[in-house]
């Protein structure tokens, strides 16, 4: 009976697992017969992110029946570079096919790289399909072809801090692609890479596995990539978005206020009585000027006498005068 349960269970899961990869197939089917698919796009420029995880609607550029990386460059040009397709992407015939003779508004002679889902593509139309992930690059190095192309095992990453259990770690493997004598690609750890967020370099390096574990404690939206002393690589792209719920402050209620006492209103002063005028001085009396000239000195007390008895003698002489004048008429 257990047998027959068990057996039941396990055919049930088996018939889920194979709907939920039909429908994913039908999914991509109704996206490729409808002529359109969402890829991922990163570009680099000698060693700089141009373009860092952008999803685009991938459609019939060329109208030759299929999506392919030549229509996907041409609309991340036209969406991402100044003056699109026409100012940044050229492709041409060559011996080989179709080649990129101009790619991000360089001409270097050939010097691209291309890789959809870290796997190497052999030309333009190789085909796309919904999902994918298209990383093309300018060689920094366009005479030696020594750039490596390099990848996370990680593409992009959320992390909640919110979560009980949340640590706010990532790790991550940094690998590159290089080719054993019969020149298939063959993917190795990288060790030593200085990884950076943000463009700034951290003090974290990958060891010797290619590992390397990162520690994020603040919300926000970070680019993960890595530099290499020992080589050139392409800059390999992990996004993260790290959430955090902000902490509100807590406010406390103010305590209500006892409302003050009334203030009587002060007594308005009395004005006071207005002061009398004082009377005004009587002016004092003018002084006569002084004569000009020397002032005469008071006579002594001896000379006003002698002045007085001169003043009776000519008096006499002058009625002796006129008595005489009278008696000869």
């Amino acid at each position: 009976m257990k047998m027959k349960k068990t057996l039941c269970a396990l055919t049930a899961a088996i018939l889920a697992m194979g709907m939920s990869a039909v429908t994913a197939f039908a999914a991509d089917d109704e996206a490729q017969s409808s002529g359109e698919a969402e890829v991922t796009v990163t570009v680099s420029n000698a060693g700089e992110l141009v373009v860092t995880r952008e999803d685009i609607k991938l459609t019939d550029v060329d109208k030759d029946g299929k999506l392919t990386i030549y229509d996907a460059f041409v609309i991340t040009h036209d969406e991402f570079f100044e003056g699109g397709a026409e100012a940044g992407f050229k492709a041409v015939e060559s011996e080989w096919g179709l080649s990129i003779d101009t790619f991000w508004g360089v001409q270097n002679g050939g010097s691209y790289g291309y890789y959809v889902n870290d796997k190497m593509s052999m030309g333009l139309f190789d085909e796309l399909k919904n999902g994918d992930d298209l990383y093309a690059y300018v060689f920094k190095d366009a005479a030696g072809f020594s750039d490596k192309y390099s990848f996370f095992d990680v593409k992009e990453s959320e992390i909640d801090l919110d979560k009980e259990d949340a640590d706010g770690k990532l790790a991550l493997t940094l690998n590159v692609v290089g080719f054993d004598a019969n020149y298939n690609a063959v993917n190795t750890p990288l060790k030593d890479a200085v990884i950076t967020i943000n463009g700034e370099k951290t003090e974290i390096k990958t060891d010797e596995n290619g590992k390397a574990e990162l520690t994020f404690d603040k919300a926000g939206d970070y680019v993960v990539s890595a530099v290499s002393e020992s080589s050139i690589i392409t800059p390999a792209v992990c996004a993260v978005t790290v959430s955090k719920t902000e902490e509100q402050p807590v406010v406390e209620p103010e305590p209500e206020k006892t409302p003050e006492p009334e203030t009587k209103p002060e007594p308005e002063n009395k004005p006071e009585p207005e002061n009398k005028p004082e009377p005004e001085n009587n002016p004092e009396p003018e002084k006569q000027p002084e004569p000009q000239g020397k002032t005469p000195e008071a006579p002594k007390t001896g000379d006003m006498c002698s002045s007085v008895l001169f003043g009776v003698i000519a008096l006499a002489g002058t009625g002796a005068v006129v008595f005489k004048k009278h008696e000869d008429k």
